[in-house]
């Protein structure tokens, strides 16, 4: 249901009716200045669209919206946009969800990406994914019903508790938390990476892609997002010159290659009532997505902000921190405490070549946010 079961964002400014978000414009840049990478918007859905505006309207949250100050969609230039197919030009901008669950004893829990995964394997991210309608829902409804009944009843925090039961097993009633949106963060995909083993690699020198290949191939997780097929996505050499930068686009830094995908990712704070133990004992994280999980506290995860993302990189341990912390990892079925060096969340994305096992960039965004919330 590509071409239906899409939520887009929409943007309106000056009171002017919003209007669907161009593939080819940033977001963020639509309300900030050119030199600005952040700005205060009114966020909401709103008839199957997630409105982004700079005054409130019924149902809105004054959320924070981001992009990092390397983002795609604010260097691209005339001629590189020229050589996108126009099916992708035409596309739009998805929404994603993505959940911090905070414990009732201050953890955060954290997932692994499972290594299959086509999209930032081995990457630690909160439980998270696209906003899509219910598609049990559509059965018997008309197009204009879907667009105009049913998508109305999409919540993000709906959407937040469903990825969080499908990767980790985690059931949580909408009435047994109190949320709020943390943040919006934009990010991007590109073409010309994919998946070497387990880990993202890019290989320069391809030609143009062969009749036929899908572009669907590269779908973005928008830090986390899933994709759908492993092909490599070739790119035409021309369309390579593009400037390396940092990690919010997969593989870690935005390649010689253009986009493929845009997604603007809502970031909900989740506190439940339950401690991490308690919380433990229910999780059934599913293999194929998440191969490993973590409940993190907060001197740890302050550590995973403050090494940032511009900076390549090895963690590099502070004094006041375990050299080691306790992850559960996944393996035929069976779950296994065991150690992680925690110097391999504070690993920050290498320019070039494979990736590394690390903190995705739009989680430390979120991380960052978590910190100043509790920080009041």
């Amino acid at each position: 249901m590509e071409g239906a079961a899409r939520v887009l964002v929409h943007l309106s400014r000056g009171g002017a009716r919003p209007q669907r978000a161009a593939f080819l414009q940033s977001v963020t840049g639509h309300f900030c200045a050119p030199h600005e990478d952040t700005a205060l918007v009114s966020a909401g859905l709103d008839c199957g669209r997630l409105v982004l505006a700079d005054h409130s309207f019924p149902g809105s949250t004054s959320v924070l919206l981001q992009r990092p100050p390397f983002c795609p969609m604010k260097l691209l230039a005339e001629p590189q946009t020229a050589t996108l197919p126009a099916e992708l030009r035409g596309r739009g901008v998805d929404v994603g969800v993505a959940v911090l669950l905070q414990t009732s004893d201050r953890r955060v829990l954290l997932t692994r990406r499972a290594p299959g995964l086509s999209i930032f394997p081995n990457i630690w991210v909160p439980p998270g994914g696209h906003v899509e309608p219910d598609e049990q829902a559509l059965v018997g409804l008309s197009q204009t019903m879907i667009f105009a009944c049913l998508w109305s009843r999409v919540q993000l925090l709906e959407v937040g508790l469903r990825e969080l039961q499908e990767e980790t097993g985690l059931r949580l009633e909408p009435g047994a938390v109190s949320w709020r949106m943390l943040g919006l963060w934009e990010v991007t995909l590109e073409q010309g990476w994919w998946v070497s083993g387990s880990k993202g690699t890019y290989k320069p020198g391809l030609s143009q892609p062969a009749p036929g290949t899908p572009w669907g191939a590269c779908l973005s997780l928008a830090e986390p997002s899933r994709a759908t097929g492993s092909s490599p996505v070739q790119v035409p050499a021309a369309s390579r010159s593009h400037t390396p930068s940092p990690q919010s686009v997969f593989p870690p830094r935005l390649s010689r290659g253009l986009p493929c995908r845009h997604h603007i990712v809502a970031y909900l704070l989740l506190l439940a009532k339950e401690t991490h133990q308690q919380l433990e004992a229910r999780m059934q994280p599913d293999e194929s997505e998440v191969s490993a999980y973590a409940w993190l506290e907060p001197p740890v995860l302050e550590s995973i902000v403050a090494a940032g993302d511009v900076a390549e990189s090895l963690g590099q341990v502070p004094s006041h921190l375990p050299a080691t912390v306790r992850v559960t990892e996944l393996s035929g079925g069976q779950a296994q405490a065991t150690e992680l060096p925690t110097a391999t969340l504070l690993n920050t994305a290498p320019a070039h070549g494979e990736d590394v096992e690390r903190v995705s960039t739009g989680t430390k965004f979120a991380l960052q946010l978590w910190l100043d919330t509790t920080a009041k």
